[in-house]
C-alpha cells in the first residue's frame, strides 16, 4: 500500500456560505468548490446538502468552446505538480492531515 499523499485540485469558485451544521442550523462562513464539485470549508468536507445558501465571491469562468479542454487539462498538470511538491517539502505521515 502506498504511503498517504497529499492531494491538489484546482479551485474553482469561493462564497460565503449559510451552512446547516450539527452545532448551528444556519452558520454563516465561508467556503470553497473544487472541480470534483466537492466543497470545503477550514479544510473540512462539507454535504453539499447542507449549503443553505452560496454568495460567490470569486469563480473561474469555465466555458464549453475549445479552450475549456486545454484550460482543464492545465489545471490538473498544475494540481498534480503542486500536490508533487508539498508532498516532497512536507509529507502527510509529518502532519496527520491529508488533504
Amino acid at each position: 500500500m502506498a504511503p498517504p499523499q497529499w492531494v491538489s485540485e484546482t479551485v474553482v469558485g469561493f462564497a460565503q456560505v449559510k451552512l446547516r451544521t450539527p452545532d448551528d442550523p444556519c452558520l454563516d462562513t465561508f467556503a470553497y468548490r473544487l472541480a470534483s464539485k466537492d466543497v470545503f470549508t477550514d479544510n473540512e468536507k462539507v454535504d453539499p446538502a447542507d449549503v443553505l445558501d452560496w454568495r460567490s465571491l470569486y469563480e473561474v469562468c469555465m466555458n464549453d468552446g475549445p479552450e475549456a479542454g486545454e484550460l482543464r487539462a492545465h489545471q490538473t498538470w498544475l494540481s498534480i505538480v503542486i500536490g508533487r511538491l508539498v508532498n516532497a517539502v512536507n509529507p502527510p505521515e509529518e502532519t496527520g492531515n491529508f488533504e
